[in-house]
């Protein structure tokens, strides 16, 4: 029974999105949907409905918490909308390929144990808001909830009746389902050109996504961001290489995914480089003007933003945290600025391998500063992180160069240095200010390998008639390997937890997973107690409470 509830609201989520996609593309970003064309890109239009859904969680938390009743309301309402486009707007060929990317990737949210973030903070903060409304000042109960990320207010969406909380870390499933169908759509539409720079850049994403990133326990914030920021990098380059009409449709895709990146994980606010750069380069274009410069594009634009900052300004005080000339310390609830620094530090110090959860070196600032770090990250972190990953990512080249490889032919491509420099700028200042993979090192370190291979093979002469049974044994295989890795790592997970997952189904719950929400409303209570005078010693209680408006705010005597 249980078995057959998960996927009840797994497949019930995802044309909830869907529908959410199609209703909000139709009022905000008409040239992705393609309206009366039943091979309309459902990929972008499920990151829309995931857009479109953050947004309404970000909203709705500011006046009542997402309860069971109103969760299930809103996947009804996007399955009424799913209906309503289905006909319409959604080719045979298209749902099946829909449907069955999101079996492959169905098995990948079978698991016991998340990674140690989820119980940290991610479980904890999406169940908070499932209990509450907007309360102020939140970061002063743990350091967990100073960096809120759009990922925790979608999952809050899923908690429902019956499975309650046990959907909390699927998110990242549709963001990579939505993500491989962009990519496997891209793949196909090459079935009468030859191969180019674009179709080996996006193949070779589409394994690497695949193989790394295949187990969902793993993903977080960080690695969904991390493949949506390879997407938008990608579709900047066919900007550059597309025309008009074509770059008007990608514009608004750019767009698209950089507001769900930077929501994800705010260190993603850096990409905006990228967007600046294709502003300059195209700012005389009338089609420019007319897709960035559009209301409802700035609208939905500046509504994400302001809800991005938002969060974190009612947690911490911060406009962004942890940057610490954004944060106004005078307000009450505010994280006092030498905190912020101190977080900052920290952040810094266990990217760079000198903090673990059972290791700390003895003088953490001078560790982190100028090259004092680097002996010691190489040795920690480098082997066999990142060298790992580099082996991996030249294995999947060389076999797709060996695959590939024909006589070349002289074609043109137009230039791409500019946006090759600014990548490796920020690969530059991923490694000296955060060299964690997890902190946008896996993209910079693809794009900065991807791209000059996709340059060479651009040469050669291939279509895709000529390679397609190539093309289909690699996609093949990236899914057995996919559905491999997964099968093994259940397996593990059934001798080692006692796992069933035809029988229980559900991740591992813990009791630490709700202490921040009892610890909440032993607050209250006692907050409550001292306000009536029966409670003596109430000087001693921390964080303190006030109420202003009818919301709760959370602060420290300074």
């Amino acid at each position: 029974m249980e078995l057959i509830l998960i996927n009840f609201f797994y497949y019930l989520i995802l044309v909830a999105i869907l529908g959410y996609g199609f209703f909000f593309n139709r009022f905000f970003f008409s040239n992705i949907e393609n309206y009366g064309n039943k091979n309309c890109d459902l990929g972008f239009i499920g990151l829309a409905g995931i857009l479109f859904l953050i947004l309404i969680s970000y909203l709705t938390n500011i006046f009542f918490s997402h309860n069971e009743i109103f969760n299930l309301f809103l996947l009804l309402v996007g399955l009424f909308f799913f209906i309503s486009y289905f006909r319409k707007y959604i080719s045979q060929i298209n749902f099946l390929l829909l449907t069955l990317i999101f079996l492959i990737l169905s098995i990948s949210f079978f698991l016991f144990k998340n990674h140690d973030d989820f119980a940290y903070y991610h479980f904890p903060f999406a169940y908070h808001l499932t209990q509450n409304k907007l309360i102020f000042g939140m970061g002063n109960f743990d350091h967990g909830w100073r960096t809120p990320s759009s990922l925790f207010y979608l999952n809050s969406l899923f908690y429902l009746p019956n499975i309650k909380y046990y959907l909390f870390h699927i998110a990242p499933v549709y963001i990579l389902g939505f993500s491989n169908l962009i990519i496997l759509k891209k793949i196909f539409s090459y079935r009468k050109k030859k191969l180019d720079f674009i179709f080996y850049l996006y193949f070779l994403t589409f394994i690497f996504i695949n193989t790394f990133f295949s187990r969902l326990s793993e993903h977080g914030a960080d690695l969904s961001g991390q493949v949506l920021a390879l997407l938008m990098l990608l579709k900047i380059l066919e900007i550059i290489n597309f025309n008009e009409y074509q770059k008007k449709k990608y514009l608004e895709q750019v767009v698209l995914l950089l507001l769900i990146t930077i929501t994800l994980k705010t260190f993603f606010v850096l990409y905006l480089v990228f967007f600046i750069y294709i502003s300059y380069l195209f700012y005389k274009k009338f089609f420019f003007l007319n897709t960035i410069l559009n209301f409802k594009i700035i609208s939905v634009s500046l509504l994400t933003f302001f809800f991005l900052v938002f969060s974190n300004f009612s947690s911490t005080g911060c406009l962004i945290y942890p940057v610490e000339f954004l944060c106004f310390e005078n307000l009450s609830w505010a994280i006092k600025k030498n905190e912020v620094i101190l977080a900052s530090n920290w952040y810094e110090l266990w990217s760079k391998a000198g903090a673990s959860p059972d290791y700390r070196v003895t003088n953490p600032d001078n560790y982190i500063q100028d090259f004092n770090w680097i002996k010691n990250w190489f040795d920690k972190y480098f082997f066999n992180k990142v060298s790992d990953t580099l082996l991996g990512i030249f294995f999947i080249c060389s076999i797709f160069f060996f695959l590939f490889f024909n006589a070349k032919e002289r074609k043109k491509i137009k230039k791409i240095k500019f946006i090759y420099f600014l990548i490796i700028i920020l690969l530059v200042e991923w490694f000296f200010k955060h060299p964690a993979l997890r902190y946008g090192g896996y993209t910079l370190i693809t794009l900065v390998i991807f791209i000059p291979i996709s340059l060479y093979m651009h040469e050669f002469n291939n279509t895709f008639s000529s390679k397609y049974k190539i093309i289909i044994f690699l996609i093949v295989i990236t899914f057995i390997y996919f559905i491999g890795k997964n099968f093994y790592r259940i397996h593990k997970e059934i001798s080692k937890y006692n796992y069933s997952p035809l029988k229980k189904p559900f991740f591992f719950v813990g009791e630490n997973y709700f202490r921040y929400q009892e610890n909440l409303n032993f607050l209250v209570l006692k907050h409550e107690s001292c306000k009536n005078k029966w409670q003596i010693n109430c000087e001693n209680l921390s964080p303190r409470l006030k109420y202003i408006l009818g919301y709760k705010i959370f602060y420290k005597n300074k």
